[in-house]
């Protein structure tokens, strides 16, 4: 849910309206944290859309009251950003912060906010592109993204010890994971270290060690599913290799390109490749339906934790 801000005007996340002005209730205010941080006052600002929230979910407002009829002009603070296209990509960057637990663990939000305020005020004037990790660098703040520190002998040691083994699924996999993701907790020491396939690996990404297990073990059964397929397709293409390099010997031998045993062959291998092709397609559509069962119960824990609509 996002709200715009009566003040600078950016749109923004519910989650930038919230204030301490509600003496322990939860309290919405007419204008974003970035412009509150700088001074100015909620109450000298209007917001329908965010009292009418605020009254529907018995919340404080903390703005100027909207009254019927009220044809004065309601307030703007000054900013030199005018541009519709800049203003969006301010937002964007707002909402790369907001979703990004590995740049908020190396920027405070109120660091961001102060050059936030500097740009919408024109004291700094930076050249925007779209792409996070350039525009953040480019208002002056450094991050750094790599935080895996592994070296070769440490991967090999863990694929050595797993046997190349996805630890998750089952299926082949030479991916090291750290369980608890190295964003959140810049952990690289063996203990913290795992083998998965690339798919479990991507899938996992910044999910908690602990609940992606719970989840995974609820379908150990789709796993074996998925080893399963894996072995078949690759007895299957093995066979069809074997299959075409026997044709490719036949039709060489016989110097060649059509008789009745090499038509048999081609025959053979086409129908071999339409089952590997219809498996490939089951294989697929089976991945497809686990990784959106992690997805969506990833989804759905994050909201529980969340406890509020805004």
């Amino acid at each position: 849910m996002k709200f715009r801000c009566s003040s600078c005007r950016l749109r923004m996340k519910a989650l930038h309206f919230h204030c301490e002005e509600g003496r322990g209730q939860p309290t919405l205010a007419s204008i974003c944290d970035i412009c509150r941080q700088a001074g100015l006052s909620a109450r000298d600002f209007e917001n329908d859309p965010v009292q009418l929230f605020a009254q529907t979910l018995n919340m404080r407002y903390a703005g100027k009251l909207i009254e019927q009829n009220n044809e004065q002009e309601t307030y703007h603070a000054a900013s030199v950003v005018q541009e519709s296209e800049f203003k969006r990509q301010l937002e964007n960057l707002i909402v790369n912060y907001d979703t990004n637990e590995l740049v908020q663990r190396q920027v405070a939000r109120k660091t961001l906010n102060e050059v936030l305020w500097s740009i919408l005020t024109g004291k700094i004037k930076p050249t925007l592109t779209g792409d996070y990790k350039v525009d953040f660098a480019a208002v002056g703040l450094r991050i750094e993204y790599d935080l895996n520190n592994l070296d070769f002998i440490a991967r090999e040691i863990i694929r050595r010890q797993y046997n190349h083994r996805c630890q998750y699924c089952g299926r082949r996999g030479n991916s090291v994971d750290h369980k608890n993701p190295v964003s959140l907790s810049d952990d690289n020491s063996l203990e913290n270290l795992t083998l998965a396939c690339q798919e479990c690996n991507g899938i996992k990404g910044n999910m908690p060690y602990y609940f992606f297990v719970h989840l995974n073990n609820q379908i150990q059964g789709v796993n074996r599913q998925l080893v399963d397929y894996e072995n078949l397709i690759n007895s299957l293409e093995q066979s069809f290799r074997a299959r075409h390099n026997q044709l490719i010997a036949r039709t060489h031998l016989k110097n060649v390109i059509d008789d009745p045993e090499l038509r048999h062959l081609r025959k053979q291998n086409k129908e071999l490749q339409a089952a590997i092709d219809s498996v490939n397609s089951d294989y697929l559509e089976l991945r497809n339906s686990r990784r959106k069962y992690f997805s969506s119960q990833w989804k759905m824990h994050r909201m529980v934790e969340q406890d509020t609509i805004i």
